[in-house]
């Protein structure tokens, strides 16, 4: 604030797009999952991240998670939404 004489603030990036602050289910989620990894580092389960499975909190191996891209065709109507508002996308 004080080199660009601008105010700033803390922002989490998740609740500015949503435009809304975590819900009850958000923060029992969260909770969730730090609890599966804090269990996960005490077992020295490494290279897993923590996911979401048919409602259930589980491990997956990175690799399973890193597949190609899936991409958007050009002529998808958010695709086109964006591009009449010039949003980049």
């Amino acid at each position: 604030e004080a080199e660009v004489g601008w105010e700033s603030r803390h922002v989490v990036l998740g609740h500015l797009q949503r435009s809304e602050y975590p819900t009850m289910n958000d923060r029992l989620l969260t909770l969730q999952m730090g609890a599966e990894v804090a269990k996960a580092v005490t077992e020295n389960d490494w290279n897993k991240a923590i996911v979401i499975r048919q409602g259930q909190i589980a491990r997956a191996p990175i690799s399973d998670l890193m597949q190609p891209p899936r991409l958007v065709s050009s002529q998808h109507p958010w695709v086109e939404i964006a591009q009449k508002i010039g949003i980049f996308i």
